[in-house]
């Protein structure tokens, strides 16, 4: 089952204000109610359903954002992730490219059994409440998140759900590299790559060639000039024979 309160720890230590919705949506229904499971024929786990209560049809404006997210996470692209922040309405009290870069890391971490993610967990709250007594000790103002969209907590409660349900059948899943597919997928059906001439092979550049030049082919036989890359051409520079 997914653990309801390692939502809001995927925004690092900006995620106090996120926690406090992210609780509420856990304690409206249990985590292990959204993903069931049965014995299968080989005595192993066989997941059934995620529960449809968490399926959301996203604005296309939101829907691209999360896709330059998840693809900022994987490439590790500051840019990209601030305008996809900015697109989906997230806002901080100021920017810090790098720790919401490990934020997204951690979110989109690799699904791991069950004693390995726990672990995970632990060294990650440690790491945290590291990063918040260094800068109160160095009298920094607290990072605070101002500002969010409602469908992140969504987001993040499905992520961690299907973190939880690979922890639950003891298996490895690649989640960063599976969504970031889907959003290369997504970006390109609403941003496709301009088209661009194909370069052309030796043979067609050699062809566009002859046809500039008087008598390369013989009018009785129909046959290129054996000698026509030799002989100087009045106007035209000279060819190179290793294009023949």
């Amino acid at each position: 089952s997914a653990r309801s309160g390692a939502v809001p720890a995927a925004l690092g230590p900006a995620g106090d204000a996120a926690a406090a919705a992210a609780s509420a949506a856990a304690a409206a229904s249990s985590a292990e109610g959204h993903s069931p499971v049965m014995d299968g024929d080989d005595a192993e786990w066989v997941p059934v359903l995620l529960d449809f209560g968490l399926t959301k049809l996203l604005p296309r404006h939101v829907r691209l954002a999360f896709c330059k997210m998840v693809l900022a996470g994987q490439e590790l692209d500051g840019n990209m992730l601030m305008e996809a922040f900015e697109e989906m309405g997230m806002r901080f009290s100021n920017e810090n490219v790098m720790e919401d870069m490990e934020g997204i890391k951690h979110m989109f971490r690799d699904a791991v059994p069950k004693e390995e993610a726990r672990a995970q967990a632990k060294a990650k709250a440690k790491e945290d409440d590291a990063k918040k007594q260094k800068a109160k000790s160095a009298g920094k103002k607290e990072r605070k998140l101002e500002a969010w969209p409602g469908e992140l907590i969504l987001f993040m409660r499905v992520s961690e759900l299907l973190n939880g349900l690979a922890a639950l059948l003891e298996v490895r899943v690649p989640t960063l590299q599976i969504m970031a597919a889907a959003a290369r997928v997504g970006m390109l059906r609403r941003f496709p790559l301009p088209k661009v001439a194909p370069t052309p092979s030796r043979e067609q550049i050699v062809a566009s060639r002859l046809r500039l030049l008087p008598g390369a082919v013989s009018a009785a036989r129909g046959e290129m000039d054996p000698d026509i890359f030799s002989r100087p051409m009045p106007g035209l520079a000279p060819v190179d024979r290793s294009l023949a």
